[in-house]
């Protein structure tokens, strides 16, 4: 099978890019810090909306509204969000971004929210039945699903589907089992083939990931997370990580091994859903966490996130133990390469590898 290799080189501010294997690329600055916030394409250009500005006291940032455009690797602020939030759920179909639910300052949010690149204007949509965070969420066609997360009781299983046509909710079967919040708010649900593939966080591995299809309203739990252990040989416990799928794989890109000491990671896996095999990829550049990941013609661009840190070198983006102040440096709102990971954006192109297993 042919390997295909990417290469990027800049050439009167426009992006060419070559096939290079397995590799990636850093790309320009985006204009404001991007962490805890959501992703999604609509024609060519990736919108991320909301996210977490500072913490000590968190703030939501409805400002951090943008649109990345990788034809010439250039970005462009947007009409801000009218309610600002983080952990939501951002969605595209037929060209409009659908921001759904997320924390908002002192609670949990229940809005559904529209932009129309045509306008230029956002539009409230028909609210959530139940506010909710830290979902898992994908579409299928015109409807866009909700799955799991956290509300006003804690943990839920509740999976909801919103019509985009009708501007309705309905309720679907929900998540079985005892599970955690899903995802670790940054979409960890993709669909492909008419199913939706859900990774749940797990403070202790990413062992028991779910498929829901959509025809049969049904769950399963017929794939695992990756059989992978960390440096320290500890098996992994991944949360706040970022899913995309290329064709036939999900791919989960970045996040917290929580359970291992080690903090951020710069982990890079693919699950192939036919084979139902794990494999190992090119690891990305930077250990974040809380980043977003979307794939455009092939290409997976993963943005944003934030390093953890010692809390008592708060300047510095170094691994360090989960300690229970370890979220004082969650966000340094910097440029220049510690804390923040603003200006850090990278493409992979996973097309035709045949990766190594590990």
């Amino acid at each position: 099978m042919a390997t295909v290799i990417v290469s990027a080189s800049m050439l009167a501010g426009a992006v060419c890019v070559v096939p290079v294997p397995d590799s990636w690329i850093q790309l320009s600055v985006s204009p404001s810090p991007i962490v805890l916030a959501g992703a999604a394409v609509a024609g060519r250009a990736v919108y991320v909306a909301g996210g977490l500005y500072s913490y000590n006291p968190p703030v939501s940032k409805g400002i951090s509204f943008v649109a990345y455009f990788p034809s010439n690797d250039s970005w462009k602020i947007l009409p801000s969000m009218p309610t600002p939030r983080q952990t939501l759920g951002v969605v595209a179909i037929q060209h409009k971004i659908y921001g759904i639910g997320g924390d908002v300052i002192g609670g949990i949010s229940n809005k559904t929210e529209v932009y129309d690149p045509s306008s230029n204007l956002w539009t409230t949509m028909s609210p959530m039945p139940v506010a909710t965070s830290g979902f898992a969420y994908s579409s299928v066609n015109s409807t866009i699903y909700v799955m799991g997360g956290v509300d006003s009781n804690g943990v839920t299983r509740a999976v909801w589907a919103f019509d985009t046509m009708s501007n309705s909710w309905s309720v679907k079967a929900p998540m079985p089992g005892d599970l955690p919040a899903t995802g670790g708010a940054n979409g960890a649900a993709v669909s492909i083939s008419g199913k939706i593939y859900v990774a749940p966080s797990n403070a202790h591995g990413v062992a028991t990931s779910l498929v829901y299809d959509i025809a049969s309203d049904r769950w399963t739990d017929s794939w695992n997370g990756p059989a992978f252990t960390n440096p320290s040989g500890a098996a992994l416990s991944m949360d706040f990580y970022a899913l995309t799928a290329v064709e036939n794989r999900v791919f989960m890109i970045g996040g917290l091994d929580a359970d291992s000491q080690t903090g951020a990671t710069k982990y890079n896996f693919a699950y192939d859903t036919v084979t139902g095999v794990w494999t190992r990829w090119t690891d990305m550049p930077t250990a974040r966490y809380g980043l977003v990941a979307v794939t455009v013609d092939g290409i997976i661009y993963a943005i944003g996130g934030a390093g953890s840190c010692d809390p008592t070198h708060s300047r510095e983006p170094r691994a360090a133990s989960i300690q229970p102040n370890w979220r004082h440096c969650f966000m340094d709102n910097r440029t220049d390469g510690r804390g923040s990971r603003r200006h850090l954006y990278w493409i992979v192109v996973p097309l035709q590898k045949t990766p190594h297993e590990h």
